[in-house]
C-alpha cells in the first residue's frame, strides 16, 4: 500500500468540536477522573482530518507488516 498524501482541502471541524469538548473535559475534575482517553482521540482526529478515513487503514497495515517480519530485523 503506498503511504497516503495529506489531502488538499481540510476539515477541521470535527478537530475544532473535539478542542472544545477537551476544554470542557479539563475544567470539570469528575470528567477528567472518568475518562482521559484525548491524546488518543486527538491523534486519530488529526489523522483523519489531514489524511482522511483510509489513513488507519494505511497504518494498521504497516504495523501489521512489522510484527509479521520482526523476525528479519
Amino acid at each position: 500500500m503506498e503511504q497516503p498524501k495529506p489531502l488538499e482541502d481540510t476539515d477541521l471541524s470535527s478537530l475544532y468540536d473535539l478542542c472544545e469538548e477537551y476544554l470542557d473535559f479539563v475544567i470539570d475534575p469528575k470528567e477528567y477522573f472518568e475518562d482521559n482517553d484525548y491524546p488518543e482521540y486527538f491523534m486519530q482526529f488529526v489523522m483523519i482530518a489531514l489524511y482522511g478515513d483510509n489513513i488507519w487503514d494505511f497504518i494498521n497495515e504497516s504495523i501489521e507488516n512489522i510484527q509479521n517480519n520482526s523476525n528479519e530485523i
